[in-house]
């Protein structure tokens, strides 16, 4: 590792000190009734996302930096484990059904050698996105109280759809200037230029991850493919949404126990629910972004339509958070506001360091007015939402 690797460096210092502040607050949490909730859902984001990447990048489009610190047994490129078994039989099933191809084939073709070489998963990349969705879960519970006199409709959609329209959106603004910076991409077609080269926006291009692009997969944004966000949104309105509906009651999958090892089987049970559900729906927005225009005839050209799909996404994000408007209480506190700002902080010292300002910076500057926005608004409100009264239950 040279000087030159410092965006490796630096990445995996922020993650690590970033990830030990949230697991002290969780720690610093603890309640009477509920001791290790707050843990226990940090440590499922982490076994979750660790999850998500694994399976995401044995697809075939994207591998990490080789100078990271990986997390170990990640499998070796071309030589198909039992994960890449179980969920090759999973989107095939989910693809027959829909009158796709079974089994849907993985990987990208005719890339620039040397091509996909890895499996392998960062540890501070995980521990960095387990880090946004508990932060965003944690802030979704003090942004949408629930009433102690809820009502059924409340409690079971407009509360957990609220919350994962919210946090999901969070996302979106933080990945929306992360993944340009640090990613670079290739091309791997033979037939057709990039289209995604004549649009004028590209990225800083750290080279923290790669992506494989082609047709099907052109990366329209900033060089990193719309399918990315798919992921993101998905990923995080299921996560924070289940947490959510699930909360820290004695009727949850992640229920109170007096011992730490007790809540194992109930962690096994929400990950493989989270998974279930979470693989055909970010297979089904993959899908509309990609061939949505066609469903919908429209006469528009590629491009056009996925910027289009990805707005209709947020939109649908928006319409979420809009039910749960009468619930909503902000309050600040500001380790949950931690790793998103940590991470806009960290893209400011690219552009800087780089001394490359494209119009990537404008994202930037952007993102990071919805976030200080967002957060600081809530500061303002000694009492934002009286008519919910003093009986309220953050669960």
């Amino acid at each position: 590792m040279t000087i030159s690797d410092w965006p490796a460096v630096v990445f995996t210092a922020i993650s690590v000190a970033v990830y030990l502040l949230v697991l002290r607050w969780a720690l610093s949490e603890q309640q009477h009734r509920h001791r290790w909730h707050h843990v226990v859902v940090l440590i499922l984001a982490t076994v979750f996302w660790w999850l998500g990447e694994a399976q995401a990048i044995r697809i075939g489009k994207y591998q990490y930096n080789p100078h990271f610190l990986m997390f170990p047994l990640s499998g070796v490129v071309g030589q198909p484990d039992a994960l890449y078994k179980a969920l090759s039989w999973y989107i095939g099933l989910i693809s027959g059904a829909i009158g796709g191809p079974n089994p849907v084939p993985f990987g990208v073709a005719n890339c620039p050698p040397p091509g996909q070489t890895s499996w392998a998963i960062p540890v501070p990349v995980v521990l960095l996105e387990a880090s946004l969705v508990f932060t965003m879960l944690r802030l979704s519970q003090r942004h949408f109280i629930t009433p102690e006199n809820a009502t059924r409709w409340q409690r079971w959609l407009l509360i957990p759809v609220a919350t994962g329209g919210f946090c999901a959106l969070l996302m979106l603004n933080t990945t929306a200037i992360l993944d340009p910076v640090v990613s670079t991409k290739d091309w791997c077609s033979v037939t057709t230029s990039d289209p995604a080269a004549l649009n004028g926006l590209r990225g800083l291009n750290l080279g923290l991850w790669h992506w494989f692009t082609n047709e099907k997969n052109p990366a329209y944004w900033f060089g990193v493919p719309f399918g990315n966000y798919a992921a993101w949104f998905v990923a995080t309105f299921i996560f924070t949404a289940f947490n959510r509906l699930d909360g820290p009651g004695k009727k949850g999958v992640i229920r109170p126990w007096k011992y730490w090892f007790l809540y194992v089987p109930g962690l096994v049970i929400a990950l493989f629910l989270l998974t279930l559900v979470t693989i055909p729906l970010y297979f089904g927005v993959g899908i509309f972004i990609v061939k949505g225009k066609d469903f919908l005839h429209l006469s528009v050209d590629d491009q056009t339509w996925q910027f289009i799909a990805i707005g209709l996404i947020v939109a649908l994000g928006f319409l979420c958070v809009a039910l749960g408007r009468k619930l909503y209480t902000p309050n600040f506190m500001w380790v949950l506001w931690l790793p998103q700002f940590s991470m806009l902080v960290f893209c400011l010292l690219a552009f800087v360091v780089k001394l490359d300002f494209p119009l990537l910076f404008l994202v930037w500057s952007a993102a990071t007015g919805v976030a200080v926005a967002v957060a600081w608004w809530a500061r303002g409100l000694a009492n934002p939402n009286p008519a919910l009264g003093p009986g309220v239950a953050r669960t």
